[in-house]
């Protein structure tokens, strides 16, 4: 059987129809909102055949029952994860087989995103921390609701806000989950605040000049950019992550090139000829490929996505290396 990512050769004789595949989406197991059943069942509704389910540094998606379910609504499931290497570089890595999860795969993965997530783990644990100083010294912020709160409500936020709720707390509807996921990011601690009513949002509202509906969002990022700094955000490339994914004897593909170069760059080395060194740099690394059918980008200053196939067909040019181009939506919901 011929693998399905040969479709994706930058070279392939057939361009395959955007229309008929995304190769980047998210669950609950790290950042989605949806259950690994949910994501799979839009996919046909939406009439997509080759699908990835990439959490970030989680394969845990990928159970019998996911297979099965691809099967049944003749999908090409492809075992997937986006593993985090910092400074926004995001690699995706792909099974050689389709529909199934080989023993090496997971093997491999599993030892990687364990440690990874053991040491972001202690990232997480030092945030909460931090929120938890925050809340106990924040009676005298005005659009703060903690002055109101009586000593046993307050009490009962503190025990509440911990790594084991953070690692199962739903992102649709903030209640606790029988199902723990390794990942945690800003997006889970946020939810882990929002059934306390500890924001005022429209004193936020009116204090930041931002519409009442946008309070929620703005107020998180507020809080995680001034307030509490979010360490994830500022870390660097980790170059001995980068090599450890490299040498994976999987199918490694950049994910959205453009948006991990504008967050590396500086604005006025925001060009073509950067571009091209930056994805060339990291090709000579080990990977595979990049993202040429990245769906989410938003106000990018140049037109990645063509021009990321005309970067990695230059490069295919001179390589006997297989140069892949993939692409999806990111979605962190459903396949809409």
């Amino acid at each position: 059987m011929i693998n399905v990512l040969n479709k994706f050769l930058i070279n392939a004789l057939e361009e395959i129809n955007s229309n008929e595949f995304d190769l980047q989406s998210h669950t609950f197991f790290s950042d989605g909102k949806n259950s690994p059943a949910n994501l799979i069942n839009s996919a046909t509704n939406k009439g997509l055949k080759i699908i990835s389910i990439t959490d970030h540094n989680s394969i845990a998606a990928y159970t019998e029952k996911s297979f099965q379910l691809a099967k049944q609504n003749d999908i090409l499931l492809i075992p997937g994860v986006e593993i985090e290497c910092g400074g926004g570089l995001d690699i995706l890595v792909y099974d050689n087989v389709e529909n199934d999860i080989s023993e090496e795969y997971r093997k491999k993965i599993n030892t990687l995103v364990n440690e990874l997530n053991k040491t972001r783990s202690a990232y997480i644990s030092d945030s909460i921390n931090k929120i938890i100083d925050f809340l106990k010294k924040s009676d005298q912020i005005e659009w703060m609701n903690w002055k109101n709160k009586t000593k046993e409500e307050k009490d009962k936020i503190l025990k509440y806000i911990t790594l084991e709720n953070a690692s199962r707390v739903d992102l649709k509807t903030g209640k606790i989950l029988g199902t723990k996921r390794d990942y945690i990011s800003k997006p889970h601690l946020g939810m882990l605040l929002a059934p306390f009513n500890l924001i005022n949002l429209d004193t936020f509202a009116s204090k930041f000049n931002i519409p009442p509906e946008q309070a929620p969002k703005y107020a998180l990022g507020y809080i995680f950019s001034k307030i509490i700094p979010w360490p994830l955000d500022t870390l660097p490339v980790n170059e001995e992550i980068v090599k450890k994914v490299a040498k994976l004897p999987f199918i490694k593909i950049m994910a959205h090139p453009g948006k991990t170069f504008e967050n590396l760059y500086k604005e006025g080395e925001i060009t073509e000829t950067n571009f091209r060194i930056f994805l060339n740099s990291y090709i000579e690394k080990g990977l595979d490929g990049a993202e040429g059918d990245y769906r989410r980008y938003k106000k990018p200053k140049l037109n990645y996505n063509p021009l990321t196939k005309k970067v990695l067909a230059k490069i295919q040019s001179r390589s006997t290396r297989n140069i892949y181009s993939t692409g999806g939506s990111d979605t962190h919901d459903v396949f809409e």
